[in-house]
């Protein structure tokens, strides 16, 4: 893998850790209204949109032309089911008596109503990289659609307004939403060694343009009282110039075995974290006054309970079916030679 997607992968995943626990506080406190807190949480849900997008780099960069025989079945094993485990996880633990398991159980699974939404919109974007590799699609007449549909989508422009109404949930999971974002993606990912260089040259005025892009973000914000929320066109500009940024900067950034090892266990916190706070937040909020100390602690214990827990049941048999294949941590070579000499010895 190539260092920099590690740290793209690793600062995306603590993000939508750091937003979420700053929504649990929220939700288990009396809110206080500070515009300031509340941009910076909507500064950090460019994380769930770049972690669909390094999906789609990867996938362009390793399968340019074709994906190979068992790219749906390993993908369903081990992210789709993960998917619907945890659907069920975080159903049990909201299920009342006002609404049962299964009507949390259908909304997740169906409707992409917990943290683990986002499979749903990857699923359809490898879906349509699928159609485009096997028929061969002009990416000059799809893209430019896929662009044009994700402006329609965003604004709001192609049906009535009870319909946007009526199909709210529905609508927010529909990968229309996210095409131009699978766009820009596919052309990164593809032509991923002659950009990085590029990137690297560049990498100042890359931060110049985030700096631009957020203020753009902020500027559409007071305006018109964008919500914090991951679906907006107006956090596009913020969430390719980071990408792109990070992307840059990390070519020189050594590998650091933090980053390895949030990267390796990325998707299995996307999913697991909230489950964790579900337990832990309330107690650590009650403990603490103090917000300096609620949030680490929070933020930390997810974390942390999110690997320990994809590490026990990656021992488990079928638990990878839950927590998804975490990638072992290759030795050095030089390791692996004497562990090799040793064997033939022997």
């Amino acid at each position: 893998m190539i260092k920099e997607w590690d740290l793209l992968r690793a600062i995306a995943c603590v993000s939508i850790v750091l937003l979420h626990t700053t929504t649990w506080i929220i939700s288990l406190q009396t809110p206080v209204e500070n515009e300031l807190y509340t941009f910076l949480r909507l500064i950090l849900c460019f994380a769930t949109p770049t972690f669909i997008l390094l999906s789609i780099i990867i996938l362009a960069n390793r399968y340019p032309d074709k994906l190979p025989k068992k790219f749906w079945s390993s993908r369903i094993l081990y992210i789709y089911l993960p998917f619907v485990a945890f659907s069920a996880i975080d159903a049990l633990n909201r299920m009342n008596e006002i609404k049962g398991f299964g009507e949390y159980f259908y909304n997740n699974v169906v409707l992409g109503r917990f943290t683990g939404w986002f499979i749903l919109v990857i699923f359809q974007l490898y879906f349509l990289y699928w159609l485009i590799t096997k028929f061969r699609w002009s990416r000059w007449i799809i893209f430019p659609l896929g662009i044009v549909a994700s402006y329609i989508h965003f604004h709001e422009l192609l049906f009535s307004r009870d319909f946007y109404e009526t199909y709210a949930l529905e609508l927010r999971i529909t990968a229309t939403i996210w095409l131009m974002y699978f766009v820009f993606a596919y052309y990164v990912g593809r032509h991923y060694t002659v950009i990085a260089p590029w990137l690297l040259k560049g990498r100042y005025v890359l931060l110049l343009l985030v700096a631009a892009s957020i203020y753009y973000l902020y500027d559409r914000y007071e305006a018109l009282n964008i919500i914090v929320e991951s679906r907006t066109i107006y956090l596009v500009p913020t969430v390719i110039t980071v990408t792109l940024t990070i992307l840059a900067w990390g070519q020189l950034v050594p590998k650091l075995k933090i980053v390895d090892l949030i990267s390796r266990y990325a998707f299995a916190i996307y999913l697991g974290h909230w489950q964790v706070m579900f337990y832990v937040a309330k107690p650590i909020v009650d403990t603490f006054e103090a917000t300096y100390i609620r949030i680490p602690l929070i933020f930390s214990v997810a974390i942390a309970g999110s690997i320990l827990f994809a590490y026990a049941l990656q021992h488990v048999p079928g638990g990878q079916f839950v927590v998804g294949k975490i990638k072992h941590k290759k030795k050095p070579r030089s390791q692996r030679d004497e562990q090799q000499v040793a064997v033939a010895k022997s």
